[in-house]
């Protein structure tokens, strides 16, 4: 079964035809590639071309005629950016054995991914992270002056830990 998309761009251009009869005429000359409406409104300088065939083929059409960068997902090679999610890309989606079509998987990083954050939620859980070599010193007389702001601070008083 042959897959078909539909487009329909709307254009800011419905006062001069020949600009009009140039966009459908590219359309309706690409291989595979079906025009099936063309509207213009002068009065609000706008036109709208119908068209649908398979996604490679209508992908280039619009690529070739527009001015402005086309990005695809799926689309085919002809367009000027593609989209592909990063955690299909790298392979870090949850397990699964599906994948979209136009998905190229360039590194398999997913399993050592998941391998590490439960390694890093185990040592958090059982305290074991961030050990003494993780974290940041502090002077013995520095923490015993902030543990005097902190039981102040508790007590009531003004905020001493905004002077500390």
């Amino acid at each position: 079964m042959t897959r078909l998309v539909e487009c329909v761009p709307n254009f800011s251009e419905g006062r001069r035809p020949d600009v009009v009869d140039e966009l459908a005429a590219t359309v309706a000359a690409t291989p595979d590639v079906y025009l099936l409406d063309r509207t213009s409104d002068t009065d609000h300088n706008r036109s709208v071309l119908t068209f649908a065939g398979p996604p490679e083929p209508v992908a280039a059409a619009i690529t070739r005629r527009l001015t402005i960068p086309t990005i695809g997902i799926g689309s085919g090679a002809a367009c000027d950016g593609q989209v592909l999610v990063l955690h299909d890309l790298l392979d870090i989606r949850p397990d699964s054995d599906f994948a979209p079509r136009f998905v190229k998987q360039f590194a398999h990083i997913g399993a050592a991914m998941r391998a590490g954050v439960e390694a890093y939620a185990t040592e958090v859980r059982s305290r074991a992270y961030p050990a003494s070599e993780h974290t940041y010193p502090i002077d013995a007389d520095q923490l015993a002056a902030f543990e005097i702001a902190v039981e102040a601070g508790a007590s009531g008083a003004d905020n001493v830990l905004a002077d500390w």
